[in-house]
Order: C-alpha cells, then sequence, then structure tokens
C-alpha cells in the first residue's frame, strides 16, 4: 500500500474508523453511527418506550472509499 494513503488511513483509524476491505490501491473504511445522546435523554424523559426505541434502532454505518490513483488519495 502507498505511503500516502496509509497516512489517511492512519487518521481515520484514529478516529475509531475501522477497516472493512483492503487492496493496494484502495481501502473501504466503517464507522458505527451512534444515536443522538440529547435527544434520547429527552425521549427517554418524555416515554420510556420511545427513548428505547430511539436507542435500539439499527442504524446504518457511515462508509468511506479511500483510492490512490494519480499520485492523489481520493476519498468518495
Amino acid at each position: 500500500m502507498n505511503e500516502k494513503l496509509q497516512d489517511s488511513v492512519r487518521k481515520y483509524t484514529r478516529k475509531g474508523w475501522k477497516i472493512v476491505a483492503q487492496t493496494d490501491t484502495s481501502v473501504q473504511l466503517a464507522k458505527r453511527k451512534r444515536p443522538n445522546t440529547v435527544v434520547a435523554i429527552v425521549l427517554l424523559v418524555l416515554g420510556i418506550i420511545p427513548g428505547l426505541i430511539y436507542i435500539f434502532w439499527p442504524r446504518k454505518d457511515k462508509v468511506v472509499y479511500l483510492t490512490y490513483t494519480l499520485g492523489k488519495v481520493q476519498t468518495r
């Protein structure tokens, strides 16, 4: 893997992103989306059921693709 791409991957992994897939020129990273704390507290105060539904409702992970082409790292 290219050094520029490795530096970009290190920056993301320090922020909690996990490597999902990797090739010599590209990396796919994912980060779990978490519920908003303020919204969760408000919903729990208003009613335990809406708060619990909000907290445990499945969310899609955030996904980032890093590719190295023509000497540059591109993010999608």
